[in-house]
């Protein structure tokens, strides 16, 4: 019986040290996450426009002249600005029409012939067709 509740102790004790391993790596998680959180949104104003400037002048280009490089260059671009929104606003985009109306973007940028840009769960721009 005695080496049954030692056992039985032990086990609780595992149990108890799994918790308040898994419990300390949510927090340290949680609490990183608000660091980056908090340092993204102090970047100052003059990066935050210039970054938002470089991408408003590129979303008004025109995708269709651009090259495949280009247009890489741009889905990222705007890949950035829809997680910015998303990070921000604390939602998914349902398109980039919410991106120019909450300011991420000046303008609606034009796409290549038969496709249109769509968001993912991932927060991540890309081609679709039409």
């Amino acid at each position: 019986m005695a080496q049954r509740n030692s056992s039985i102790r032990e086990l609780e004790f595992l149990a108890f040290s799994a918790l308040l391993c898994v419990m300390t790596t949510r927090i340290s998680l949680l609490a990183s996450m608000m660091l980056f959180a908090g340092a993204c949104s102090k970047r100052s104003e003059s990066v935050d426009g210039a970054a938002s400037a470089a991408v408003n002048d590129k979303a008004t280009e025109p995708a269709n002249n651009a090259g495949a490089g280009d247009v890489s260059a741009l889905l990222g671009e705007l890949t950035q600005q829809a997680r910015k929104y998303g990070m921000e606003q604390r939602q998914v985009p349902h398109n980039l029409n919410d991106l120019v109306a909450k300011g991420y973007l000046s303008a609606m940028p034009e796409a290549p012939p038969g496709k249109k840009f769509a968001i993912n769960s991932k927060l991540e721009v890309y081609l679709s067709d039409r």
